[in-house]
């Protein structure tokens, strides 16, 4: 009895080192496979514009309406004095005229009359006569006029009261002043014609010729009484 339970004991023995033994059945799953989600596109996002700022304005400036330039009011004549002369010098003189209260009119030998001496009116005078072609500007009435030229020949003409004075034809001459019954002359080897109505009697006027003298000075009243004939010039009186 005691050997079959010990050759149970060794049988079940056997059975359990055989169970042990035998590989293991492996139950191979079917591979579980991912769940294939239908691709999902990428979602499409609108493109994104480049944020679009509001247009920066230029700072808008307080129209200014455009103002007309400013232009220089056209300079009105002065106003004419109650007593005007007419003075005369030749076309293209360069000189500068000066009246007893100290005004001045500049001309260049190729520009227009400039200066505080006001000018009323021009004209021109002489042309086609075979002398000096004179330009003629009417100014207020003084009693001294003054020309300083360096112009040659030259001509210079002025009314002074009622008498009447000029020098034409001249050379070499470069200043005539006329004053009430005096003529006075500065140059260099000057040859001169000198007119006036100065102490005349009406509708005659004394001619004055004279040369190659450096200054002379002619007081009317005195020139007359002395003589008719001096040691550089000569006097005549003429009818009009």
């Amino acid at each position: 009895m005691k050997m079959n339970k010990s050759l149970l004991c060794l049988f079940l023995s056997l059975i359990l080192l055989l169970t042990a033994c035998a590989p293991a059945a492996v139950q191979t799953e079917p591979p579980t496979e991912a769940p294939t989600e239908a691709p999902t596109d990428a979602p499409t996002e609108a493109p994104t514009e480049a944020p679009t700022e509001a247009p920066t304005e230029a700072p808008t400036e307080e129209l200014t309406e455009a103002l007309p330039e400013e232009t220089e009011a056209p300079t009105e004549p002065p106003e004419r004095p109650e007593h005007t002369v007419k003075i005369q010098v030749s076309v293209n003189c360069d000189c500068t005229i000066t009246n007893a209260e100290g005004q001045t009119v500049r001309q260049g030998d190729d520009s227009g009359p400039e200066g505080d001496l006001a000018i009323y009116s021009t004209g021109l005078y002489g042309f086609c006569t075979g002398t000096l072609p004179m330009e003629v500007w009417e100014v207020a009435a003084s009693d001294s006029f003054t020309m300083e030229t360096t112009t040659s020949p030259s001509a210079f003409c002025a009314e002074i009261g009622d008498a009447f004075y000029a020098v034409t034809e001249c050379t070499g001459v470069t200043r005539i002043e006329f004053r009430d019954g005096y003529i006075k002359l500065s140059g260099s080897e000057m040859t001169y014609k000198i007119l006036t109505t100065s102490h005349a009697r009406e509708r005659q006027y004394f001619c004055i010729t004279g040369t190659g003298t450096t200054e002379i000075e002619f007081p009317i009243e005195d020139v007359l009484a002395a003589s008719p004939i001096g040691e550089t010039y000569r006097v005549e009186r003429c009818t009009v």
